[in-house]
């Protein structure tokens, strides 16, 4: 993420505007696709994650995959979620910039399809104004039209870098 300018801002850590999105795609190919782009968490008043400094260099990447047998053929998939963060206005705060939820599909048989579901929710600061978002990713296998099986996951990332991933 590019570095910004600084801007001139009276920061109330209990007042953190958000992009935040529910997003559901239906998935029957090898192929990646992105169900929530660019969400951000930045102070209010400020219109966009590149006007803050400080942004870590590469983004954090926490993921998982998930593989199995299928009727027609094996099937792998993986997904996760990718952030920028560590950005500051005038020291304070560690916000998030531009999160993208993605699922991504490696192999896939005949007559198979995945109806996957994502959001971003509960956006809110901890500690020394760090952001938070956290939120929910839905796996839904078909094989001949019948849901096979289905996975739910949650997840939870923040402007200091921090990430956790998990199966409910």
């Amino acid at each position: 993420m590019p570095e910004g300018k600084g801007v001139n801002v009276n920061i109330d850590f209990k007042d953190v505007w958000s992009a935040v999105h529910d997003v559901g795609d239906w998935v029957a190919s090898e192929a990646t696709t992105k169900l929530v782009d660019n969400a951000f968490m930045i102070p209010k008043g400020v219109s966009s994650p590149n006007e803050l400094s400080g942004w870590e260099g590469e983004p954090h990447h926490i993921w998982q995959s998930y593989e199995w047998e299928g009727h027609t053929s094996d099937t792998r998939i993986h997904y996760g979620i990718v952030w920028y963060y560590g950005a500051s206005v005038e020291g304070r705060g560690r916000y998030i910039g531009n999160a993208d939820i993605y699922f991504a599909v490696d192999e896939i048989g005949f007559l198979e399809k995945f109806r996957v579901d994502a959001s971003f929710n509960n956006p809110m600061t901890i500690g020394n104004g760090v952001a938070q978002m956290s939120g929910g990713l839905s796996i839904g296998y078909y094989e001949y039209g019948s849901l096979s099986k289905s996975l739910q996951y949650q997840f939870i990332i923040r402007g200091d870098g921090a990430g956790n991933l998990w199966r409910t």
